[in-house]
């Protein structure tokens, strides 16, 4: 499967060219990992959720519908209209809910991450 098809890649899947699906500060992680882990550098491991998973995640909720009509009635020069644009939005994501397939698949990952760390780690 192609990398843009996937939910959650791991640290050692991605690197500064990945920016695009996995953001830069996840990007910049990836590149860490598979730079440092071969010469002996304890790096800690990790998982980046991707614009896949965003996407999804809108869609399964209908918010890309909403949210792109919410984004209709914003006035960008208005700071008004910005923090009532923001706060419907955010009132939006807070009322959806995770697909079931994205939640399982998040789940088993902070759990494979827990494995190989012997506790809860922190994310």
């Amino acid at each position: 499967m192609d990398k843009k098809e996937k939910n959650i890649l791991w640290l050692s899947e991605i690197g500064i060219d990945d920016v695009g699906i996995v953001g830069g500060k996840n990007g910049s992680l990836g590149e860490m990992y598979n730079n440092l882990v071969p010469k002996g550098v304890n790096t800690l491991d990790g998982f980046a959720l991707t614009t896949n998973f965003y996407w999804s995640y809108l869609k399964a909720n209908g918010l890309d519908k909403t949210l792109t009509d919410i984004f209709k009635t914003l006035d960008p020069k208005s700071v008004k209209s910005i923090v009532e644009t923001g706060k419907k939005c955010r009132a939006e994501v807070k009322n959806s809910n995770f697909p079931e397939n994205l939640e399982k698949e998040l789940y088993a990952s902070y759990a494979k991450l827990a494995e190989k760390y012997g506790t809860d780690p922190d994310v």
